[in-house]
């Protein structure tokens, strides 16, 4: 059970690594596109990739957790 739990866990954070990639790539070029076309909105996108990279760290530290844990 206890390495089931794991495996599952390892698996969930490989498909959530994949998703946070493929976000990743979106909010940075909508930010990059914003500075080169020197858009009004370039701190809202800011905002939305820091807050972006903030949940991808909490995140990676509680799967973390919880791997080690169980």
């Amino acid at each position: 059970m206890n390495q089931t739990i794991r495996i599952i866990g390892i698996v969930f954070s490989i498909l959530f690594a994949i998703v946070s990639l493929l976000l990743n790539k979106k909010l940075k070029k909508d930010l990059t596109d914003s500075i080169e076309k020197d858009d009004k909105e370039i701190e809202k996108q800011i905002k939305k990739y820091l807050f972006f990279l903030g949940c991808l760290v909490l995140s990676v530290i509680l799967f973390t957790i919880i791997i080690l844990l169980i």
